[in-house]
């Protein structure tokens, strides 16, 4: 193929292109996770996230009568759920060391839910309250 005849051609096949563009639009849902201590201990709170997110851990320390953010997930077309993010939540005491909670498999149902916004998705807050009474004697 000669040189002439390429360039003749060019102009043809690039404005014909790979089709029309086309923009997803695809609104997200995020989700941020708070432990509201209302207990009279400091807590170490440990979590393990799904295996979505790698299976990660983190930890958080939460003196008594504080409200802490543990951890935020977002996803396209759906605001994410505590089993969708968390595969266990541990809570320790920090004076004993000791373990006074396990969510392991998460259950929704504890977290206490709160919508930030009026978009179909949008801000979700989940906070887990934990008590005194929720926690076994020392």
């Amino acid at each position: 193929m000669n040189i002439r005849l390429m360039l003749r051609w060019c102009p043809v096949v690039l404005s014909l292109g790979c089709g029309p563009r086309q923009t997803v639009y695809e609104e997200v849902g995020v989700a941020t996770y708070f432990l509201d201590n209302q207990s009279s201990h400091a807590l170490r709170v440990e979590w393990k996230t799904s295996p979505q997110l790698d299976s990660e851990t983190g930890q958080k320390s939460v003196p008594s009568g504080t409200v802490r953010e543990l951890f935020s997930d977002s996803h396209f077309g759906v605001n994410p759920l505590p089993t969708d993010t968390f595969a266990s939540l541990a809570i320790y005491r920090v004076d004993t060391g000791g373990r006074v909670y396990l969510q392991e498999p998460i259950r929704v149902e504890a977290w206490h839910r709160e919508r930030k916004d009026s978009r179909l998705y949008g801000l979700t807050h989940y906070t887990l309250r934990i008590r005194d009474e929720d926690m076994p004697l020392p």
